[in-house]
């Protein structure tokens, strides 16, 4: 058995491949609607899919890094992060070693005076859906993972992102006013032998 690529490695290489195949689309979206309030706009605030991973402590700072430098500021989002610690099982009954449960989230920063329906509207289903669509089709068609039928994993809608349970908007997760996809439990299995 040859030891795989580290998934942090590996879902670099996905983000990029996601960026590849939707970052115009998304930057149509978002430019959209930036001249719903701006007519005048003639291009997208998005300049990349920025990918980060770490405990998120170490996440937060690194996009307080990002405001406050001129040249990163507007790659800060949309984010995929995937939160870090990832624990690895090996030698499980089901016949696949590598097997892991990964926790990922999509962000967008957004504003704090916007409704349900106008982040819907405006950030969820334009930016945030097709970004998780194209995410899961990524690490679906990776010769990495083992993948034999749906990727199990669940999918949470987060308008404005807060820290705590439910009515929880006071503290944001990111310290930025953000709306999300959380990804929990998304079982991956690593293929020893791909054939890349």
């Amino acid at each position: 058995m040859s030891n795989p690529r580290p998934i942090v490695k590996i879902m670099a290489d996905i983000v990029e491949a996601v960026s590849d195949a939707i970052l115009s689309e998304i930057q149509a979206a978002e430019l959209a609607i930036v001249q719903l309030t701006t007519p005048t706009a003639t291009e997208s605030n998005i300049a990349a899919i920025n990918y980060q991973y770490g405990h998120l402590n170490e996440l937060i700072e690194t996009m307080k890094q990002y405001e406050q430098s001129p040249e990163l500021r507007y790659e800060k989002y949309p984010l995929i992060a995937l939160f870090l610690d990832i624990p690895e099982q090996y030698g499980s009954s089901g016949g696949y070693p590598g097997e892991c449960r990964l926790h990922m989230a999509i962000c967008y920063g957004t504003s704090t005076t916007l409704k349900a329906e106008e982040r819907y509207a405006q950030v969820i289903k334009p930016i945030l859906l097709p970004l998780y669509e194209e995410l899961i089709r990524q690490i679906e068609s990776c010769a990495e993972f083992v993948t034999i039928g749906t990727l199990q994993h669940t999918m949470t809608e987060r308008p404005y992102w807060g820290r705590g349970g439910l009515g929880d908007t006071a503290g944001n997760v990111f310290a930025d006013a953000v709306d999300a996809i959380e990804i929990t439990d998304l079982n991956l299995t690593n293929n020893f032998n791909p054939n890349c």
